[in-house]
């Protein structure tokens, strides 16, 4: 496998009633970059454009239009040079090339309310490019959806369109960062594409490994009959 050089973004948390009791995890991103990556990454990422992507995160990590749950802490926001082995690439320093930011999660709750499913359920937003096929194609889980279900087992129109403008205004903001980056799809066979459509459906998805450190308590009970 080869990529164009390009940007990974992660954006992790935890799950927490209070922050000092954090009870599980959970992450998502996404990747910025152009379609034309002639050039192999030898700095970290300009903070002309990192430093208020930082920000543009943020801010819709605690809007109420991604209705993302206020038990949905904000620890990490990391901007990561990749190259064209798909690993982070390594400055002449030793150090990786990239920008990691730990907001205070007492300050960077999510904006959508309390916490209304399990924390493995989460919110599928399809990346759509114009190119066909599996490698024009990606997704991230948007943590704790605060949105309930209506008598056909989905979640209403109105709250799908609520999610889907939040993240279309999202992804436009985070555009016009930088002249010559946008967010897109990284495939493996070393094309990057830009991203034309974003997609959010009513059908709530699950996430197993955001469901790998909550601790069971039984009750066991005899059969006495």
């Amino acid at each position: 496998m080869a990529y164009l050089p390009h940007y990974r973004v992660r954006v992790s948390g935890t799950f927490a009633a209070t922050t000092a009791n954090p009870y599980e995890i959970w992450s998502w991103g996404f990747n910025y970059g152009s379609p034309v990556a002639p050039f192999p990454f030898t700095e970290p990422p300009d903070a002309a454009w990192a430093t208020p992507m930082i920000s543009k995160i943020v801010d819709f990590h605690v809007s109420g239009g991604a209705k993302i749950a206020t038990q949905c802490r904000l620890t990490e926001i990391k901007i990561s040079a990749v190259n064209a082995d798909g690993h982070v690439a390594v400055g002449e320093d030793g150090n990786y090339l990239q920008v990691v930011e730990s907001p205070s999660p007492e300050d960077f709750s999510g904006g959508g309310g309390a916490l209304a499913h399990p924390t493995q359920v989460a919110l599928c937003v399809s990346l759509q490019t114009a190119r066909a096929g599996r490698h024009g194609r990606g997704r991230f889980y948007l943590p704790g959806p605060v949105i309930g279900l209506a008598t056909d087992g989905l979640i209403t129109v109105g709250n799908r369109d609520t999610v889907a403008n939040a993240v279309q205004g999202f992804v436009n903001d985070l555009n016009t960062l930088d002249a010559d980056f946008s967010v897109i799809v990284a495939g493996s066979d070393a094309h990057n594409s830009v991203v034309t459509n974003i997609r959010v459906g009513r059908a709530l998805d699950t996430q197993r490994r955001r469901r790998n450190a909550l601790t069971e308590d039984y009750l066991a009970l005899p059969i006495t009959a």
